[in-house]
């Protein structure tokens, strides 16, 4: 009956006026006025403004600073009282309400929310979710927190929630006998700069609710009633100084744009606010513009007669339904993030663009709406003084250009002045570029503009000798060292005198390592060998063994130091002669029971049966779980005390710069290689990150690299906010199994919600990125390189060949649908690799039964060769006769390797290959190649993608498509680059009508639609498709399942080489990119008219699910 009475009020409790009069005497204003502050009041539940406003008027009475009142309100009535008493109030729920900027634009939050359980977030109290979304809008650090509860609300979960945030809680309640009327706590809190400190949190909760979930009736009335605050228990609160802030109702566009128009009752419908220029390093891609249209960061354009706003909002979309009849349902949602364009015109009113519809407004005003966005940003990092100009004359002035030029290039000039002048102002710059831009070079540029010596340089291992070499021929007289050890470190770090130009360079891999969790498993031996031959011969030898070690361990143990030195290493060599007769086994330190057979990786404690003496006679205790520890944490490990935790305690002061190459590597939010960096950057003022592929994907991989790199980032996120940022900026996945339980009596109703990130990121996210970052690609140095020649040669298999295919594929497809995709990335891998490994006989296995196994045969008669063999040999052949090198890249080079029948190929066809060995480290991989230089050279293309320079190759064959983007067009990229002097050729030959095409073909599908959203700058955006696990052969069973027939590759895979455009979704060095409105062409491509696409979304909005292209960006 509560909740029904609660609902019926529309959760409306108001706070009485003699609570509110208590709680303003525990916040305290600056008694003299600021000249750039005022305090802002927010109330997300404001009812009818009698409580915010009754706390301005008393807090007035003790201050002369200006105050602020902002709240919203669900009802109508009430929204409207509210708005009589307070600055602004709005009609809306606060889930819809938003505020610009997103962080710090009130300086209390009086939060009195609604009092029950949410239906729609699983099994959470509402107050909790109001909490959560409140908080970013508080001033950090100080902003107050006056939080109104009742004791139903208060558990030990929100107590914890409460201190990651906050700090300085106090907890009280409503003074009697309000208190016995309305069971209510008011709870007092401060915002917290940076990470709690975890132990003492969760310390205080414990000796709060022990090791309860809710505190008892006797706790809750010990608390001290609200009373008239002492000076010790007051809270200062902060000013704000934001004036451009603003409280909107998001994706309410339409009632916006109107309430503008009444407010204006002039009749000029062109007077909408504007925000003030939006700061941005270099002037941004055509793409970035598109995106800050839409997602509505430049809020309104005001044009001659007209108005336009844009705005991207997130949707919760329903994709997929299960129900398996079983009194069990499962309901999958996505974010789907849709775009609104709004246009106000004189002659024709409001105008309202949605998702596809939007499609025909860009194509149309592209052009002036991108120049009209241009003169609103600021960038600030275009200019070289006349100082940084001459220091650049000098640099690099000994390497010759592919122009026939020495130095640097200008546009290169400029990536580093714009980094100098984001480091310079934000302490932090972030260079995006295209493989070949010269991105080393740049970096030594901006170390030289700064003359932040010494600098610190992390890179991947393979690239240590390659930053020396371009370090040393950029910057005249520098020293660059290469540490590998923290003793190399020290001696570098005492050799240094002021004025040295001193760059240490280290791998990453060494910066991470140091102390950490290490197994505790002890090791038993055993003689017993599966046979019995081999295990007596063992014994005889073990036995021979173990009689010479104690007897001679008998002599060490009489000697004096000088014998037992002598005898030691005979000692140890008999030891290790009879322990390599036994076998090793693992087993738990406590029970001793074997731990053989299971994953310790993946196991954290003992899970063995353990039974106990006996407790009475003839009557045993029941076993029990062992639980012994299976790791522990080794907190002294001096052979690898790791080089950032040296620097952060020894030489906190001493390095200048930090330079990350390979930024993206770091993006992971737990790995040691992250925390390193975001350890090393906190105590090395400058930091200059480098990559040519920032965005992993998720939302979550840009938002820990800004947080580890970014100081001004961190001033307004926390780390444990990620989920926050992901809600904001990217896209989730929920799932919500319903299960339903019936009994004679009675039904339940259970619901279980499993959220997870999947790829996709919102457009709104860029002010996070344009003020410290340059996007750079290839072309804009201008250099010429050679033509690109890619081509999709489709090949037809033989008979037998197609027979063997067709087999291997129905039967792992029936697997599949048999076992509701359990075997969906066997049916995956099947169907890709065996076309191009029916040579060999192979079984294919299920669960083992004896209908779920399949032997299947070689294919080809002895020496000959498969369709795809015979026209690699002849392509190879041709190459090597124009006196062209030739890589071939192939996937299958491990549990399944093929590489040594393209050895015997060769070699029928007299042409020496060599393989990249597999025991070569990859800082000695480059080195291997230059000096061998194959003529014909084979690999996996994951093994060459990063640091390596093969521009002394021409061809590439993928012999087996590697199907990651960003791994296929890196792999290209090892010979498209500066420094090639000769055509480049990519072929990838396929076999038409089989899984490989489909993939390939799916590939080339993507690119159009990327190329749509992101235009010249998709390179700075690729997603590396490995990273979302599966989702090749999700895609490819989705296309099957649809029956859908995907077009073939026409030409090559990354645009037609004689045109003058590409479509590539990776960009191109040598070719431009189409405008910002490629519509027609788009829509061609999908086989539609913007007239039917216009339609279709039109449907969709009425139908339960929406399609796709409901949105230009999710």
């Amino acid at each position: 009956m509560s909740r029904l009475a609660a609902q019926a009020k529309a959760e409306y409790y108001p706070t009485p006026l003699e609570v509110v009069g208590l709680i303003s005497t525990y916040l305290v204003l600056p008694r003299r006025k600021e000249k750039d502050g005022f305090v802002r009041l927010l109330d997300p539940c404001c009812g009818e403004g009698l409580a915010l406003a009754h706390l301005a008027a008393r807090l007035r009475e003790h201050s002369d600073t200006a105050i602020q009142t902002w709240g919203s309100e669900l009802h109508p009535g009430r929204a409207a009282e509210a708005a009589t008493r307070l600055d602004q109030a709005l009609e809306a729920p606060f889930e819809a309400v938003s505020w610009t900027p997103t962080h710090g634009v009130a300086s209390v939050l009086f939060l009195n929310p609604p009092y029950d359980w949410s239906v729609d977030a699983g099994a959470r109290r509402v107050e909790d979710l109001f909490l959560e979304r409140a908080t970013p809008a508080l001033v950090v650090p100080g902003g107050v927190l006056v939080y109104i509860i009742p004791v139903s609300a208060f558990y030990r979960g929100a107590y914890e929630a409460l201190l990651i945030n906050y700090e300085r809680v106090r907890i009280t309640r409503f003074p009697d006998p309000l208190f016995d009327q309305f069971k209510q706590l008011v709870i007092f809190g401060q915002r917290r700069r940076g990470e709690p400190n975890w132990w003492a949190c969760h310390q205080e909760v414990t000796d709060l609710f022990g090791h309860r979930e809710y505190l008892s009736e006797q706790a809750i009335c010990d608390f001290t009633p609200l009373a008239p605050a002492t000076d010790p228990e007051v809270y200062p609160v902060p000013l704000v100084k934001s004036h451009r802030a603003r409280l909107w109702r998001s994706g309410w566009l339409e009632d916006e744009v109107q309430t503008a128009l009444k407010a204006h009752p002039s009749g000029n419908p062109f007077t909408l606010p504007e925000n003030g220029p939006l700061e941005v390093l270099l002037e941004p891609k055509r793409g970035h513009i598109a995106q800050l249209l839409s997602s509505g960061v430049m809020e309104t354009l005001v044009l001659p007669g007209e108005a336009i706003r844009g705005r991207s909002v997130p949707r919760m979309v329903t994709v997929d339904v299960e129900d398996d009849g079983d009194n069990k349902r499962k309901i999958t949602q996505v974010t789907q993030w849709e775009t609104h364009i709004m246009r106000l015109t004189q002659a024709e009113g409001l105008e309202h663009y949605t998702g596809a519809e939007a499609l025909p407004f860009l194509k149309a005003h592209a052009d002036r709406l991108a120049a009209l966005l241009r003169a609103r940003l600021q960038p600030y990092g275009t200019q070289a003084t006349k100082a940084e100009e001459a220091l650049l004359d000098t640099l690099s002035q000994q390497r010759a250009r592919p122009d026939g030029g020495y130095g640097l290039y200008p546009d290169q000039r400029m990536s580093a002045v714009a980094m100098v002048r984001s480091i310079r102002r934000h302490g932090y710059g972030n260079l995006i570029c295209e493989m070949g831009y010269g991105k080393s070079t740049t970096a030594g540029a901006v170390v030289a503009l700064l003359n932040d010596y010494p600098a610190f340089l992390m890179c991947p291992p393979i690239m240590l000798e390659k930053w020396v070499r371009e370090l040393e021929a950029t910057i005249p007289g520098v020293q660059a060292v290469i540490v590998k050890h923290v003793r190399e470190l020290q001696a570098v770090i005492a050799g240094y005198r002021p004025g040295d130009k001193l760059v240490v360079i280290a791998p990453q891999t060494l910066v991470k390592a140091g102390p950490g969790w290490e197994t505790s498993v002890p090791r038993r031996y055993t003689l017993q060998l599966r046979s019995r031959e081999e295990s007596a011969t063992r014994k005889a030898v073990f036995h021979a063994a173990y009689v010479a070690y104690e007897t001679l361990r008998k002599q060490y143990l009489e000697a004096d130091a000088a014998e037992r030195a002598r005898l030691a290493p005979e000692l140890k060599a008999l030891r290790a002669a009879a322990l390599n007769q036994a076998e090793a086994y693992p087993v738990c330190p406590a029970c001793g029971q074997p731990l053989v057979g299971r994953k310790l990786d993946q196991q954290l404690y003992c899970k063995g049966q353990v039974r106990p003496a006996l407790v009475e006679e003839e009557e045993a205790a029941q076993p029990h779980t062992c639980g012994g520890a299976l790791y522990h944490y080794q907190a002294k490990v001096s052979r690898r005390w790791p080089l950032d935790l040296y620097i952060k305690q020894r030489a906190p002061r001493f390095f200048k710069m930090l330079i990350v190459d390979e930024v993206h590597e770091y993006k992971s939010g737990e790995s040691d290689r992250g925390e390193s960096f975001g350890r090393l950057a906190q105590v090395i003022p400058h930091v200059l990150a480098l990559t040519g592929t920032y965005y992993g994907g998720v939302s979550s991989s840009i938002f820990y690299l800004l947080y580890r790199s970014d100081p001004q980032f961190r001033r307004q996120w926390q780390k444990s906010e990620v989920q926050r940022w992901i809600e904001t900026y990217g896209r989730i996945q929920a799932t919500f199994t319903e299960t339903v339980s019936t009994s004679a009596y009675n039904a339940r109703k259970k619901v279980t919600k499993n959220v997870t990130e999947i790829p996709g990121i919102a457009p709104t996210v860029l002010p996070h990125i344009l003020h410290t970052t340059a996007f750079r690609s290839t072309a804009d140095l201008g250099a010429a390189l050679p033509p690109l020649q890619d081509e999709v040669v489709y090949l037809g298999m033989s008979d037998p060949q197609r027979a063997d295919y067709r087999q291997v594929e129905n039967f792992t497809w029936e697997l599949v649908r048999k076992y509701r995709n359990r075997y969906l990335s066997s049916w995956l891998q099947w169907t890709l690799a065996r076309p191009n490994s029916c040579w060999r006989p192979e079984q294919v296995e299920g669960l083992r039964l004896p209908e779920e196994v399949l032997a299947v045969p070689a294919v080809p008669e002895r020496g000959e060769l498969l369709p795809k063999e015979a026209w690699m040999l002849h392509k190879v052949q041709a190459e090597l006769a124009e006196g062209r090198k030739v890589l071939v890249y192939l996937r299958q080079t491990a549990t399944r390797d093929i590489r040594q029948r393209l050895l015997e190929v060769f070699e029928q066809g007299g042409v020496t290959a060599s393989l990249l060995p597999d025991s070569l480290k990859a800082e000695k991989r480059e080195a291997w190649v230059r000096e061998k230089q194959p003529s014909v050279l084979i690999t996996h293309p994951k093994r060459v993608e990063t640091g390596l320079d093969l521009v002394m190759y021409q061809t590439a064959i993928f012999y087996e498509p590697e199907y990651s983007l960003y791994t296929l067009w890196q792999a290209a990229r090892r010979l498209w680059r500066l420094g090639q002097d000769q055509a480049v050729r990519l072929y990838y030959p396929v076999y038409t009508d089989t899984m490989e095409a489909r993939a390939l073909e799916l590939i080339a599908k993507k690119m159009t639609s990327a190329q749509m959203l992101y235009g010249d700058d998709v390179a700075g955006a690729l997603v590396d498709d490995s990273v979302c696990q599966g989702s090749l052969a999700m895609e490819l069973l989705e296309v099957l399942e649809r029956g859908e027939v995907l077009a073939a590759v026409q030409g090559g895979l990354f645009g037609d080489p004689d045109a003058t455009q590409t479509w590539s979704p990776v960009g191109s060095p040598t070719r431009t990119s189409p405008s910002l409105d490629p519509i027609a062409a788009y829509v061609t491509a999908q086989g539609l008219t913007v007239e039917a696409l216009v339609k279709m979304n039109r449907r969709a909005r009425q139908a339960v699910f929406a399609p796709a292209q409901g949105s230009l960006w999710d």
